[in-house]
């Protein structure tokens, strides 16, 4: 329970925009952000530092921007209405706003502030900072803690995910939600559709999608990402620090589908070979591009996989990496990869 009420886990995690963030956890955080405000605007009152408090306060407030969208989707979701309705959150949020001018400012609007080099540098950032909060209702960010998603998606790669209005089709690379965990895996089939696996292709309504050689996809071998899970190779059991490779491909779906890249670890694996399904309407048939290492719409949910993912339980579609690391925490900046900043995730 204190996990999930811990405020700077609640902030990083952005709040859940499909609707789960409680009201226990709005005030939380809300309380975390204004008692300071509140605190700083009183002593300003007694003079000294009144540009410092200003700036700070008003960056308290622009933060609380996300958690209170956060909160009113939840209910939104609740009585079925448009998330998108959350912009009446604007009301009570320049509420707040305009009380703490009202604190802030002990002679009134007579006069206004002089603009000095560090109110200039607060207000930008608290308008950068508020327009990121709000925008997060069209968005929300994911972190890549497998490799079922290779060469697609990365261990380490934090994923911006589009939101509002969102319809998958065939190719997308989806993020949705299953055992209260989000999992990002490609849509191949939609509703309706009828699919199998025939020699690691896809074959989707009779018709065999096309995997063309595409190089090798090198790794080094050694522990990945916060769970340090180590790679699988098809060169063999190769050594800690050696390249660890795997034979990419190319795959395009029928019907002139995106290209988009494979792994393949090894031939004739377990999951090379599987049943017809038939994808019910309001479902998608996933699967990870790391074939042999992805327990996808192949496997059901109660042997460990996905199964049909339900519209229902779809987060958005994956957009663009925002950054990725190699090391084991996110904020290590030493340990991005830089070639992988705003990659578009294809």
């Amino acid at each position: 329970m204190a996990h999930k009420l811990n405020p700077i886990h609640l902030y990083k995690g952005g709040f859940d925009w499909s609707g789960r963030t409680s009201r226990l956890q709005l005030l939380v955080v809300t309380l975390v952000f204004c008692l300071p405000v509140v605190a700083l605007s009183f002593a300003t009152l007694a003079g000294g530092w009144r540009g410092t408090v200003e700036v700070v306060s008003w960056l308290l407030l622009a933060g609380l921007v996300m958690p209170m969208f956060g909160h009113v989707i939840r209910r939104l979701n609740e009585i079925n209405w448009p998330a998108g309705l959350a912009i009446l959150l604007a009301l009570p949020w320049i509420g707040a706003a305009f009380f703490v001018v009202l604190l802030i400012k002990s002679r009134g609007f007579r006069r206004l502030p002089d603009f000095t080099p560090l109110r200039a540098i607060g207000y930008a950032a608290v308008v950068l900072l508020a327009i990121l909060s709000a925008s997060r209702v069209f968005w929300t960010p994911h972190f890549v803690a497998s490799g079922s998603m290779k060469p697609t998606l990365l261990i380490g790669d934090v994923v911006a995910t589009g939101r509002l209005g969102f319809r998958a089709d065939r190719g997308d690379v989806i993020a949705f939600w299953l055992d209260g965990q989000v999992h990002l895996s490609r849509v191949v089939a939609l509703g309706g559709d009828s699919i199998r696996i025939v020699d690691g292709l896809p074959v989707l309504n009779g018709q065999a999608a096309v995997q063309t050689e595409d190089g090798q996809f090198s790794e080094i071998m050694g522990p990945q990402g916060p769970g340090r899970t180590m790679p699988r190779c098809a060169n063999g059991a190769v050594g800690q620090g050696a390249s660890c490779e795997k034979p990419r491909l190319i795959e395009t779906l029928p019907g002139d589908g995106p290209g988009y890249g494979v792994l393949n670890i090894i031939d004739g694996g377990p999951l090379d070979q599987t049943q017809d399904f038939v994808v019910p309407e309001g479902h998608y048939f996933v699967l990870g591009d790391n074939r042999d290492n992805a327990r996808d719409s192949r496997v059901a949910i109660a042997a460990g996989g996905v199964g049909f993912v339900p519209q229902s339980a779809v987060i958005g579609r994956a957009v663009a990496v925002l950054y990725s690391t190699k090391g084991s925490e996110p904020l290590f900046f030493w340990d991005w990869r830089l070639s992988r900043l705003l990659k578009a995730v294809k």
